[in-house]
């Protein structure tokens, strides 16, 4: 039963549509385009706003990034990679130390 409904809707239906193709301007190729100069249209750059910019600028780093990483991208020199060195060195060996401790106390918990 509602088969023959279907089938007595549906043509009713498609023909209940507007379909209308659009109109499209007709396209032109051979007319000529005069040419776009963006060169005289754009002000000139100054010479001043050529100037390098940092590779690791403040606003776009980490917040936690160490301070001496920070003085080590902006300034590479031998110092200051001793420096970062030093300080890394000890902050891992502050980690291996606190690992050793915390296996310790595992250790403990499990001997209860």
């Amino acid at each position: 039963m509602y088969r023959w409904a279907v089938l007595c809707l549906v043509p009713t239906l498609a023909l209940a549509q507007d379909i209308r193709w659009r109109e499209v301007p007709a396209l032109r190729f051979e007319e000529p385009v005069a040419p776009i100069s963006v060169a005289e249209e754009l002000p000139p750059v100054p010479p001043a706003s050529l100037a390098p910019l940092p590779l690791f600028p403040r606003h776009m780093v980490a917040k936690d990034t160490p301070e001496l990483l920070l003085t080590l991208a902006e300034n590479r020199t031998l110092e200051n990679a001793r420096a970062y060195f030093d300080w890394d060195t000890k902050q891992r060996q502050a980690i291996r130390e606190i690992e050793a401790l915390w296996k310790q106390v595992l250790k403990e918990r499990k001997g209860r």
